[in-house]
């Protein structure tokens, strides 16, 4: 796979770096491609339906100029749902389909932090980071033309001045780490000889699923980093299929979208583990398909079941609870993400 590299347009230097790599250049442009509430492009000021207060004050664990609480559902068609974490109700719907700002082109996965969504722009061969669903804060890392970004996870460390990202190249077959504040070349990580899929992050931990193709693969979750095995424990078991999607519990249980079992698999340590789910359409627990999954602040978890046109939210690793949100507004879900909720703020 072509190196892929980022810089900013009005920096020369960054552009000679870029040509000397033989390398793409990466969009820089903090424009919103949309106006934030309560202020110009690039702000977010919080208000009463978004989790802050009427005197401009944040209540605990929310970022006032970082993204809403919610669940983040990206569209295959080109858009960004914003989506209700209690009932699904739709918040805002953003972005159109192309290659500019404040827009996608077969968009795949999503991760949020307090202060970021991150979107694989697959079809534009970009990653993209903003403020708010809405645009704010628009910045690109544009990568290689053959580079296919599928999965992304996304980390704000414990004193909230630093970010990490990881992604996937489908097409490449490998895992890399974003530059800091997407400036400069990402770090290559682990290749395989298969296409690389999910990727979720935590506090000294990270996964990256492989397999995720309808073909003969090795389906398993594995250090994005450095390609070591972490779920199954051993070669050969054929417990998964097609690992698509993969999120992290607050407890540190790793969640794994087993979408070609269409179940969801909860696994504590390389062998350990429960799961919920199975094929069909007659029970909320029954999926046509497990395309996307995410975990809130709750331990809650969402599962993207794009062909029944719905997202299951259950309580728990043995799909306790389960609540049906309708998502038949949405042509073809393939990432979610949650951000909050947070205690002290309203839910929307």
């Amino acid at each position: 796979m072509r190196g892929m590299a980022y810089s900013d347009s009005s920096r020369s230097v960054g552009l000679v770096l870029c040509a000397l790599a033989s390398v793409l250049a990466c969009n820089d442009d903090d424009s919103s491609g949309g106006t934030a509430a309560g202020g110009d492009a690039g702000a977010f000021v919080p208000t009463q339906s978004d989790g802050g207060s009427s005197s401009g004050q944040s209540p605990p664990g929310v970022v006032a100029n970082g993204p809403q609480q919610g669940l983040y559902v990206t569209d295959y068609a080109g858009a960004l749902f914003h989506l209700s974490l209690e009932d699904g109700s739709e918040l805002g719907k953003y972005g159109t389909e192309g290659d500019g700002a404040n827009a996608y082109r077969r968009p795949s996965g999503i991760a949020a932090t307090k202060k970021h969504l991150y979107v694989a722009d697959t079809g534009n061969h970009r990653l993209v980071r903003l403020t708010v669903a809405s645009g704010a804060g628009w910045k690109t890392l544009d990568l290689a033309p053959t580079a296919e970004p599928h999965g992304v996870g996304a980390l704000l460390s414990a004193d909230e001045k630093e970010e990490k990202v990881v992604f996937s190249d489908y097409a490449g077959m490998q895992f890399f780490t974003a530059p800091p504040d997407l400036a400069g070349a990402p770090a290559p990580g682990a290749k395989l000889q298969f296409n690389t899929c999910g990727v979720a992050l935590r506090e000294g931990e990270s996964a990256g699923s492989t397999g995720c193709t309808s073909g003969p693969a090795l389906n398993v979750v594995v250090n994005p980093n450095s390609g070591e095995r972490i779920y199954p424990a051993s070669a050969g078991t054929g417990e998964l299929s097609r690992p698509d999607g993969l999120a992290y519990l607050p407890d540190g249980t790793l969640v794994i979208a087993d979408t070609g079992n269409f179940r969801v698999l909860c696994a504590k340590g390389p062998s350990a583990r429960n799961d919920f789910g199975k094929q069909g359409d007659a029970t909320d627990l029954e999926f046509r398909s497990v395309s996307a999954i995410a975990t809130d602040a709750r331990g809650r978890i969402f599962v993207a079941d794009t062909t029944r046109k719905r997202v299951v939210r259950v309580d728990d690793c043995r799909g306790a609870n389960p609540k049906v949100f309708d998502t038949a507004a949405i042509s073809q879900m393939t990432g979610l993400a949650a951000v909050g909720p947070y205690e002290g703020a309203a839910q929307p």
